[in-house]
């Protein structure tokens, strides 16, 4: 069993790790933009250039890699909280940019 102490360090240790993930799921999808597009969407067809730019365009932006790291940590700790809790538990000066839909 794990001290206090010591499950720290290891989630210090984690970190670097858990952001490397986040990273490279980051660049899969922004690689998959289209593909994960057509997944998602009813009827695929809907799925043109227009669609695809919009959402690749804020991911160019230098600090969307950390602002989806902070999401995917804010969503592991609000797994069943629903998408509010989660985007409350965001920090204040976070820019994210959140579609939202049924």
């Amino acid at each position: 069993r794990l001290s206090a102490k010591g499950t720290a360090s290891l989630l210090r240790l984690a970190a670097p790790a858990q952001r490397v993930c986040t990273e490279a799921a980051f660049q899969f999808t922004r690689a998959h933009c289209a593909e994960i597009l057509g997944s998602v969407y009813r009827n695929p067809g809907q799925v043109d250039a227009a669609l695809v730019r919009s959402v690749e365009r804020p991911a160019e932006d230098p600090a969307a890699v950390a602002a989806f790291h902070a999401l995917c940590k804010a969503s592991a700790l609000f797994p069943a909280g629903g998408g509010r809790s989660m985007v409350a538990a965001l920090p204040p000066a976070l820019p994210v940019l959140l579609l939202w839909g049924n």
